[in-house]
């Protein structure tokens, strides 16, 4: 649905009719809702690609701050409790950055009249493991991160229920329920524990516990993402994809979607921005066309109809060429993709994806992975 609203678009021409153009950015606002859901579920399941590094958490909880303060209004009273600077956490910024967003967009539905959020960071040692809602929390060193309201709380009977998809208390007010399935789903794939107490009237502690990680040998630590994450539903459109060179006689790319119309779009896509693509269906075809004409790059969809998906059509590939620059795109993050991703010729596109980010990937890997480049083909 995106890349055909984005084809459609792209066919009205720089100045299209109004109406016309108007409804189409519905199109595309709907089906960027809809792939929100998708990764809010994808979270909720542990599937979604995650890029860890070491992240200062009291300066990531500072940032955040600082953008949560506007959200809250005035009549919700922030706090920071910050313990020593240097905790470390290893964690995806940008899902940190989720995490403290859904948590505290949640306190804030709890304070209608107004109160105060604490967010606090400290350490914990636990020799044995600790009974928590909703699972235990196993003996070990963590990192504590600490959300605090003074809400009119959780009614007992809810509380057990609160992390799971789809589950509101707040249908009146447009909630979804996935807020805080993600964020558990976020902290689990993290190697975290999530701990919630709360009262009617007293209101609720949310302790999110995170392995302890000391600061590395040598090098600064990773920088925290310094903006606020945005689902692309709430994004602006993404511009027409740069044109990109083509490798000089390095051979087309292999892009391979058993998914008919994601194959023509991306095809589309790749051809304008200069690439010679030779399209397959599955990893059999692709295979074929390959013998015939060796790739200089290969864009593959993870899960394909056949004997052999992505990654396992990939290994076939380096077989014959070692160095070939590999793309997997997919919807969701098998394992075998995870660890792949530290291979400075492979990448990881995620779908749903624009035109341009598409180019953007291919591009890059293009040139980390050292692809001469010649003049893009008519």
């Amino acid at each position: 649905m995106l890349g055909a609203a984005e084809e459609a678009r792209r066919h009205l021409g720089e100045n299209p009719d109004p109406a016309l153009a108007a409804e189409l950015e519905q199109v595309r606002q709907a089906a960027q809702r809809g792939a929100g859901l998708v990764r809010q579920l994808l979270a909720y399941a542990r599937q979604q690609v995650l890029e860890p590094r070491l992240v200062p958490l009291n300066t990531a909880v500072s940032e955040m701050a600082r953008m949560l303060r506007p959200l809250l209004g005035r009549a919700i009273a922030l706090e920071l409790e910050l313990d020593s600077p240097g905790r470390l956490v290893r964690i995806d910024p940008s899902q940190l950055d989720r995490v403290l967003m859904n948590t505290a967009m949640n306190a804030r539905q709890a304070m209608p009249e107004g109160g105060r959020l604490t967010l606090a960071t400290s350490r914990a040692l636990l020799l044995q493991p600790e009974p928590a809602m909703p699972e235990p929390i196993p003996a070990g060193r963590w990192t504590v991160l600490e959300v605090r309201d003074t809400g009119h709380g959780i009614p007992p009977e809810i509380l057990p229920r609160i992390f799971e998809p789809f589950f509101t208390s707040r249908p009146q007010q447009g909630g979804t329920g996935m807020g805080l399935a993600t964020v558990h789903g976020i902290v689990r794939q993290s190697g975290g524990y999530i701990a919630v107490e709360s009262r009617p009237g007293q209101g609720t502690r949310i302790r999110i516990l995170l392995p302890r990680t000391e600061a590395p040998a040598a090098g600064p630590p990773s920088p925290p993402a310094a903006s606020l994450p945005t689902d692309r539903a709430q994004a602006e459109p993404a511009p027409a994809e740069a044109p990109m060179a083509a490798p000089a006689g390095g051979g087309p790319l292999l892009l391979v979607e058993d998914e008919a119309p994601l194959r023509r779009l991306a095809e589309r896509t790749l051809r304008r921005a200069g690439w010679p693509v030779l399209a397959a269906e599955d990893a059999e075809a692709a295979l074929a066309l390959a013998a015939e004409s060796p790739p200089a790059l290969l864009v593959s969809d993870v899960m394909m109809l056949g004997a052999m998906d992505g990654p396992a059509l990939a290994r076939a590939l380096r077989a014959r060429n070692p160095r070939l620059p590999v793309l997997l795109v997919s919807g969701y993050a098998p394992s075998v993709v995870e660890e792949g991703l530290s291979d400075q010729g492979l990448r990881f596109l995620a779908k749903p994806y624009t035109a341009a980010e598409l180019t953007a990937a291919v591009a890059d890997l293009a040139d980390v992975a050292g692809a001469s480049c010649g003049t893009p083909q008519s």
